[in-house]
């Protein structure tokens, strides 16, 4: 039974509304303000304690505690995501990239205007929403890869904010999964066209061709190499955690004819002055102090004006050429050279060999064509062994043996042959 009582003021007149005393689910004593009726006032407080006592026996769900974090400012818990993934949110508790850092606050600042994200509370239950604009921009031409990037930006804050205990359960835990199978398919450049473009290209973008389809280093990771990645005792570069894509330090070997032209570059110092005379002025682009090569901004821009010159189509039945196609030409080398899975996985840095093989590895029309012919030779050769005839031709086949004249007729002929 609730406790009812009246306080009173500083004069000792009793204050207009009562108060109520009671005991919540776990022991504890309470104190509630109830109307300026006392009747009403018990019958508050026997309904909350009733309440109680319920959840005590187990009978009913206790109250949530109440969050104060979900009337914070959407973007104010964003740039604090964003914050901690520049400290410690890659692989590892290693930081994120720069451009990966850019990209999820672009994302987030995206979703914020388009979803009207004003306080954290107000993306609790957005998730029809979000597949609602999603859907609007496949119907634009987005890819799903583009699509999948955009959402694991909301989907990865969501899982920031629940680790925290921002939020009690993730707002987007079954948003569902896009195809990422990518429209077009990157090929692989022939030895032909490899030298085709080497004759084009100028003198810094064909050693930063070569450099790229004799390692399988991305874009980003060459950008990043400086003078003193260049191991000469070793015979490749070294590679580090804090700009490779997988986050792990490595080495990466070079074909010693292909670094003798990178000692060649390095003397000339053409990397440091034309990063120095072209992007100086440009803060979005950072490259080392004393770097190894020169990548620009969109490497594929220029590689298309190269492939042009080359008379190298960019576009074929087997699929595109973009610079990433470097790439997939250095994983097709290792695997037509007879390397074994576990080597072709190791010098492709991949984690999963299933993606060296099924997705890097391109086949050579050329070791097609040759491996056909050789096929038919075998077949043909089979068939002058052994002549495979019709019921017609059983009058006129003849048949060596001892006993057998020529012309002999019969089934039994031919098997005796075999």
């Amino acid at each position: 039974m609730p406790y009812v009582f009246q306080t009173k003021d500083k004069t000792g007149k009793p204050h207009k509304k009562w108060r109520f005393q009671y005991k919540d689910y776990q022991g504890v004593k309470r104190t509630g303000t109830g109307t300026s009726s006392k009747r009403d006032t018990v019958a508050m407080a026997e309904t909350i304690e009733a309440e109680h006592v319920l959840i005590r026996k187990g009978l009913k769900e206790p109250p949530k505690k109440s969050n104060k974090n979900l009337s914070r400012d959407f973007m104010e818990v964003a740039y604090e995501y964003i914050a901690w993934g520049k400290a410690q949110g890659g692989r590892g508790g290693r930081p994120w990239s720069d451009r990966h850092a850019e990209m999820r606050e672009r994302h987030l600042k995206m979703w914020t205007a388009k979803l009207k994200l004003t306080t954290l509370r107000s993306f609790i239950g957005i998730q029809p929403k979000l597949e609602k604009e999603l859907r609007t921009l496949k119907e634009e031409g987005k890819s799903g890869k583009t699509l999948t990037n955009y959402a694991e930006a909301l989907k990865s804050f969501g899982h920031y904010c629940l680790k925290r205990s921002y939020l009690e359960e993730d707002p987007l835990k079954s948003l569902g999964k896009f195809d990422c199978t990518p429209k077009t398919e990157r090929r692989n450049l022939n030895s032909k066209e490899l030298n085709a473009l080497f004759d084009v290209a100028e003198y810094h973008y064909r050693i930063l061709y070569l450099v790229a389809v004799s390692s399988g280093l991305r874009a980003n990771e060459l950008r990043s190499l400086c003078v003193e990645d260049l191991d000469l005792e070793e015979g490749g570069l070294i590679l580090h955690a804090d700009w490779t894509k997988n986050r792990k330090a490595g080495f990466q070997p070079l074909p010693l004819n292909v670094i003798e032209e990178l000692k060649a570059f390095i003397q000339s110092g053409e990397a440091k002055r034309l990063y120095t005379e072209n992007y100086s002025k440009t803060p979005t682009l950072k490259f080392p102090k004393n770097p190894l090569l020169h990548v620009p901004t969109h490497p594929s821009h220029q590689l298309n004006r190269h492939l042009e010159d080359a008379g190298i189509p960019k576009h074929t039945k087997k699929g595109k050429i973009d610079f990433h196609s470097l790439r997939v030409t250095y994983i097709t080398l290792i695997l037509e050279s007879g390397a074994s899975i576990q080597y072709a996985q190791n010098l492709a840095r991949h984690s999963d060999p299933k993606l060296t093989f099924n997705v890097y590895g391109k086949t050579n029309d050329e070791q097609i064509r040759t491996l056909t012919e050789a096929t038919g030779s075998i077949i043909l050769a089979q068939r002058e062994n052994k002549k495979v005839v019709n019921s017609s031709e059983l009058t006129t086949y003849k048949v060596a043996g001892p006993g057998l004249e020529p012309g002999t007729q019969g089934f039994s002929v031919l098997c005796s042959t075999n």
